[in-house]
């Protein structure tokens, strides 16, 4: 059996319910993948196997030299973060990735954000 709680508002006791379904199993394997606070081996103790950094994600950048400004990275953009200028903005881009596969020029560098 798998039990996933993915997303949701802070503060609203995911952790808690999560916590509560784990102490019901026996030999269960968990994984709190949460970035701003993975605080679930607060309430249960757990013999921790692996522990590791937190790496960012990824950041387009789009190369002006070999974008033909065809508009497809803008259209594709659901948070809206490529400019009419065709500039990233770092805050707005939720590092998808869509822009980059489907950029038919390849003028999108997707680099690892730290």
């Amino acid at each position: 059996m798998i039990i996933s709680v993915a997303s949701g508002k802070g503060g609203t006791g995911k952790t808690s319910i999560t916590a509560a379904f784990a102490s019901l199993v026996q030999n269960s394997i968990l994984c709190d993948a949460d970035v701003d606070a993975a605080d679930l081996h607060l309430i249960l103790n757990p013999d921790i196997k692996k522990n590791t950094d937190f790496m960012g994600g990824h950041e387009a950048i789009i190369n002006l030299d070999k974008c033909t400004q065809c508009n497809q990275c803008i259209e594709l953009c659901r948070f809206n973060a490529i400019s009419d200028t065709f500039e990233v903005d770092p805050i707005e881009c939720e590092g998808c990735g869509v822009c980059v596969d489907l950029c038919p020029e390849q003028a999108i560098d997707f680099p690892e954000t730290i």
